[in-house]
């Protein structure tokens, strides 16, 4: 056999192996991705989301017009077998040439997180514009994008390692300022998962949040839903 066909046959090889290998790769591990961006058992978004409501809530009125402040904020879990740490870097500046008024909200963050069947080391920024923020409002809006990067650690059955990068654009964020959750919303989210061997799987999600505290993830047809603050 010609040398030039046993070097594509090796390769062709090769190739088939690393997708037998890629299998756990799939619709639900792109899910469970995104929803680790968002529940707040993770110091994903609902939990930031939470601190910021907090901090509009005593702060929104004492913001100066125009002029950007830096908030520091920090996020910190242990309960079972979850354990989270994140610090969250904010930059808040109040636009009083809009009326109403609104808020461009600027976040980068990093940390880790623990769970029954990973973990691992995130960091990302999240950028939004904000309505709905004066006092006599009883949800705020949220719109705008996240990006999120993390290096992962499967522990469940076979252990295996993972990076990811998540990119998202959110819209109508609803959040209501009495409990501080995310009641309404939704999302579009491109997930690539790359695997111990180098290759990238890519995904294109959709999100939905409900007025009962849960995400709804679309994937290609297989629906998902995540309790966010479980």
């Amino acid at each position: 056999m010609p040398l030039r066909t046993l070097f594509m046959i090796a390769l062709v090889l090769v190739a088939l192996q690393s997708c037998q290998k890629d299998r756990w790769i799939d619709n639900e591990q792109a899910a469970d991705e995104l929803a680790n961006a968002l529940v707040s058992n993770s110091g994903g978004l609902a939990s930031e989301t939470q601190q910021k409501t907090l901090y509009l809530q005593n702060e929104g009125n004492n913001l100066p017009c125009d002029q950007p402040i830096t908030v520091t904020r920090n996020f910190n879990l242990t309960s079972g077998q979850r354990t989270a740490n994140v610090t969250y870097n904010w930059v808040i500046t109040k636009n009083c040439s809009t009326d109403p008024a609104t808020i461009s909200w600027t976040s980068t963050y990093s940390g880790s997180y623990g769970a029954p069947r990973a973990s691992g080391n995130i960091s990302g920024t999240r950028s939004w514009t904000a309505t709905g923020i004066g006092a006599e409002n009883n949800q705020w809006t949220l719109n705008g994008t996240a990006s999120r990067s993390g290096s992962h650690e499967i522990t469940a059955r076979r252990q295996r390692s993972f990076d990811s990068t998540t990119e998202t654009t959110y819209t109508d964020l609803l959040i209501d300022k009495a409990t501080r959750q995310i009641i309404g919303g939704s999302a579009n989210a491109n997930i690539t998962i790359i695997s111990e061997n180098g290759t990238a799987h890519t995904f294109t999600a959709t999100a939905t949040f409900t007025p009962t505290g849960t995400v709804n993830i679309r994937i290609e047809g297989d629906e998902f839903s995540f309790e966010l603050y479980g």
